[in-house]
């Protein structure tokens, strides 16, 4: 991540080819993804990254950066109805699953939407863990 949110006087996004929070802040979300993860509390955002990962880069004391948008679910679509993909056209987002990427239960406070266009950055928080 580049030093966005690092001083005060300066918020300006960056131009680096791979800082994803400045690009995403810039083009909005990628149309090429299945679908994007919104979460409804900073916690589950924070504990979404596997435990294996987090111990892996630990010693780096790197800087996260999170995301706050405003979300336009349109028609949610449940996934224990129904096999509902972006393709199907039946909803424009779906109510997720818990669980660190096992699909076990259904998890309310996971949404994922299927247009890019509809998920607008908003926020970003910058913190160190």
């Amino acid at each position: 991540m580049c030093d966005l949110g690092l001083n005060d006087q300066d918020s300006s996004i960056c131009n680096q080819q791979y800082c994803s929070v400045c690009g995403v802040i810039k083009s909005g979300f990628s149309p090429k993804m299945d679908g994007i993860s919104t979460l409804s509390t900073s916690w589950r955002a924070h504990t979404a990254i596997p435990e294996e990962i987090e111990e892996e880069f630990k010693f780096m004391n790197v800087k996260r950066a999170m995301l706050v948008c405003r979300v336009v679910a349109g028609r949610v679509g449940c996934e224990l109805d129904e096999d509902v993909d972006k393709q199907d056209g039946g909803a424009d987002s779906v109510l997720g699953r818990g669980g660190s990427g096992v699909h076990t239960r259904l998890d309310e406070q996971e949404l994922l939407v299927f247009n890019p266009r509809a998920v607008l950055p908003c926020f970003v928080i910058v913190y160190t863990v």
